[in-house]
């Protein structure tokens, strides 16, 4: 993941680029674990799995929307 997002910025913006990367890396960290205890709490466990699972495929959805742009 770094590697696309220090290959699409530009050189002189590539380390804001990974500024916030890994600031939403680390966000997440922080909101992850607190969003999935609220849901597990509130809605219950099949609902957690069901917007894990639902997340990994957006995702996919998204990864493979910007395959196109990056040559392998």
């Amino acid at each position: 993941m770094a590697s696309l997002i220090a290959n699409r910025a530009a050189d002189h913006n590539r380390g804001q680029y990974m500024g916030m990367f890994t600031f939403a890396f680390a966000l997440a960290f922080v909101i992850g674990p607190l969003l999935g205890t609220w849901i597990y709490d509130h809605v219950g466990a099949n609902m957690l799995w069901y917007s894990c699972g639902g997340l990994g495929l957006l995702t996919t959805v998204g990864f493979l929307g910007l395959k196109p742009f990056y040559k392998t």
